[in-house]
């Protein structure tokens, strides 16, 4: 029985973009750096693609959304299809120097460092670069992303760990720790882990840098990287080099575990491959000679077996393993990819590549990947298992609402059926979400309903049968360790930004409410607004998109009005998706609880992120208690401008100002000409408005007489430059 577990937040106060559950997005897969694929991916394997480089390939490859991403030593950086069926680029891009860090991938970015001291951020479809920084360093160390931040670690000539705020495009902060620095941050509960070469490991706040703690060694550290647990209370650690120890340490305190074997994993001078833990079990590889790949026991660090692979690399540079469901995947310097059986080090098979693979393997939707190369020549391959099981949507992490078609692939020429199931982490009992024999044509097993769950942490379970227990003990999956309902200080001096891991988002510009307060982000529970259509706007339809935004504090609720507008966003696409809407058209709406209608908020406008996703964004005066928002479509109105929805108010204008409104059919441009009783034009005003919105221009009347006026509003369609005019009569008095 072949199971795949991912997990995922139901929260769903927040959304995610169009990724595949599958992906394989960083150095060894994951913030924690974990290794530990959760599919399943059996030997033996077959050849897809070998596809020769310009220059070697030292980077561990990344696959994100259908495409597989890796530099060389000439300073490339390549994209290829992931399926192994095109052996030409989808898109290349040359740096200045070589690329030995692996690239990471996110919300649509992939991110790159090259040895000429630059940061890239590319677009992952396209390869245009969307920024660049310079971090002024040679960079070895792989990249991670973390609350929206890029942590990495400079190599000479600088002795730096950096945390990089991807909204700002600016350093948050920097930690010099005196020597240079290739290990990769590994993560866990806010605190960012990493390694120095002076064989000491560091423990830094990953929001401030402030020192946690650090433990020295004698070692060196060089390239290998920590591991957090999975259960994020231990760190995992060898420095190498003298130092041929494995260390479980405390990771709030640094303190190593009480009854720790620390067993001496060589007797000569090595460097030691990145850490991974599967099912409760520590794989890294020792390089000297020859390399050897160690399993030891992460409960006590006992031994439990060990396995020679070949001889060691001149560069010294080790291929760090990675775990799917029994089998651990590792390059050599011999130029071989091997397959090992996790329970007892014996080798399953080999594959004899074109040159040393020392970068780590990546495994994603039953492909494996390996990059090839030292000095010379460098080729990317790309294998087929014989044996795989995935869900490749949604994604592993990532958070849901409404009814998600899941998908899946299944490899397995035995299978009789396959079922999908779901549970919550606080429940121990799987709940069928469907069950069949084949898998549809579109590679959906099922559509999972979130209508009625509870915010919290749930898990989805493909389980292929074949009539044999092959790999059932493999099952694992991601904790979640962020909240599921957010809540955020804001302050009258300050503001304040509560932004969900999605981009689900509420600003509060410095002097916006009235009083301090805490703002909460979440999904209305089922019940609590209605999803009859005689409910929605007139020409709209509904998204499953719902956020509820809350204050606390009576001063800043409905009829109290904010002191200045507050922004609210909601991201679309992915598993909050918009079946297949256009984009342009889509708008926020509020919940009218006195009504029980949805209004369209008419200061809604879309920013696209590229892929069918995005947000909608909307300035607001005011917040309910809660105010629930969602997504809807605008699906067009028979006129451009209808006399009964064109008007002005205050009508009469007292004061100071008067406003002139109307709701348009489509994207256009306005035009408001005002007249006074002789005909003569007294003022002229324009704007521009989105189909579906009401359109306000304001006008300042201080300066104009008492009387009766006319005016004339104009709109012009902008994709047909369609005109439609309406005249009315408004009056002024002082």
């Amino acid at each position: 029985m072949d199971q795949k577990i991912i997990n995922i937040i139901l929260a769903v106060m927040l959304a995610t973009g169009l990724v595949t559950a599958a992906d394989f997005r960083s150095f060894k897969r994951d913030v924690k750096r974990s290794g530990a694929v959760t599919e399943q991916a059996n030997p033996p394997l077959t050849q897809k693609l070998e596809k020769k480089l310009d220059g070697a390939g030292r980077t561990s490859p990344i696959v994100y959304r259908g495409l597989v991403f890796l530099g060389d030593l000439t300073g490339k950086i390549w994209a290829f299809d992931a399926s192994g069926d095109k052996a030409d680029p989808v898109w290349v891009y040359k740096t200045a120097g070589k690329v030995i860090s692996s690239l990471v991938a996110e919300k649509g970015v992939v991110y790159a460092i090259s040895q000429d001291g630059k940061l890239y951020a590319f677009n992952y479809a396209t390869g245009q670069v969307l920024f660049t920084y310079n971090i002024g360093s040679k960079d070895s160390s792989s990249p991670a992303v973390y609350g929206g931040c890029l942590y990495g670690a400079t190599g000479y000539p600088n002795t730096t760990v950096y945390c990089f705020n991807l909204t700002s495009h600016a350093m948050a902060w920097t930690k010099n720790v005196g020597q240079y620095v290739y290990s990769s941050p590994a993560f866990g509960d806010g605190i960012v882990y990493i390694g120095a070469n002076n064989g000491c490991l560091y423990a830094f706040d990953a929001y401030t840098g402030e020192t946690k703690w650090f433990f020295q060694t004698k070692g060196d550290v060089y390239l290998s990287s920590p591991c957090v647990s999975a259960d994020g209370n231990w760190v995992y650690f060898t420095p190498g080099g003298d130092v041929k120890k494995l260390y479980a340490l405390n990771a709030k305190t640094g303190e190593l575990k009480s009854g720790w074997a620390s067993v001496d994993f060589g007797t000569t001078y090595a460097v030691v491959s990145s850490i991974t833990e599967a099912d409760g079990v520590l794989y890294f590889v020792s390089g000297a000679a020859p390399s050897i790949l160690f399993a030891v026991n992460s409960s006590d660090g006992t031994q439990k077996w060990s396995r020679p692979l070949d001889k060691p690399s001149a560069s010294n540079m080790v291929s760090s393993p990675v775990a799917v469901n029994g089998v651990i995947y590792v390059g050599s310097a011999a130029n071989k990819l091997y397959a090992v059986n996790a329970a007892d080090g014996t080798v399953l098979f080999s594959y004899t590549t074109s040159a040393p693979v020392l970068s780590s393997p990546a495994v994603a939707n039953g492909k494996v990947y390996a990059c090839a190369g030292e000095n010379g020549d460098g080729y990317l391959y790309i294998y087929q298992a014989s044996k795989a099981s995935a869900i490749t949507y949604p994604e592993d992490g990532s958070a849901v609402s409404g009814v998600i078609d899941v998908k899946g692939i299944i490899v397995n020429s035995a299978l009789t059926s396959y079922k999908l199931e779901y549970c919550s982490t606080t429940e121990a009992s799987w709940i069928k979400i469907n069950e069949a024999n084949t898998i549809p044509a579109d590679g959906i097993v099922g559509s999972f309903s979130t209508e009625g769950l509870k915010s919290g942490a749930y898990s989805l379970r493909l389980t292929a049968n074949d009539g044999t227990a092959l790999n059932s003990k493999g099952v694992i999956g991601f904790s979640i360790s962020f909240a599921l309902a957010l809540n955020i200080s804001v302050t009258v001096a300050s503001g304040g930004t509560a932004t969900g891991t999605d981009g689900t988002q509420v600003v509060f510009d410095p002097g916006a409410l009235s009083a301090d307060d805490t703002v909460t982000i979440d999904q209305p529970a089922a019940g609590t607004y209605s999803n009859s259509a005689s409910g929605y706007p007139l020409n709209f339809t509904a998204s499953t998109i719902v956020r509820s935004f809350a204050l606390t504090n009576s001063a800043n609720i409905y009829p109290n009005l904010f002191k200045k507008t507050v922004t609210v966003s909601l991201p679309y696409g992915g598993t909050n998706g918009v079946g297949g809407a256009n984009e342009n058209n889509l708008r926020i709406a509020v919940w009218d609880t006195v009504k029980s209608k949805w209004l369209i908020v008419n200061t809604s406008k879309v920013v696209k992120a590229g892929g069918g996703a995005g947000k909608v964004t909307a300035t607001v005066s005011h917040f309910f208690s809660p105010t629930y928002y969602r997504i809807f479509e605008f699906t067009g109105a028979a006129d451009l401008i209808n006399k009964d929805t064109v008007y002005s108010y205050p009508n009469p204008a007292l004061g100071n100002n008067a406003v002139f409104k109307c709701f348009l059919g489509s994207d256009a441009d306005v035009t408001v000409s005002v007249y006074n009783v002789a005909g003569e034009i007294v003022a002229r005003l324009t704007a521009s408005g989105l189909g579906g919105n009401g359109l306000e221009i304001p006008w300042n009347i201080k300066d104009y007489a008492s009387g009766v006026y006319v005016y004339k509003l104009e709109a012009v369609a902008a994709a047909t430059g369609e005109r439609k005019y309406v005249t009315k009569k408004f009056a002024i008095i002082h």
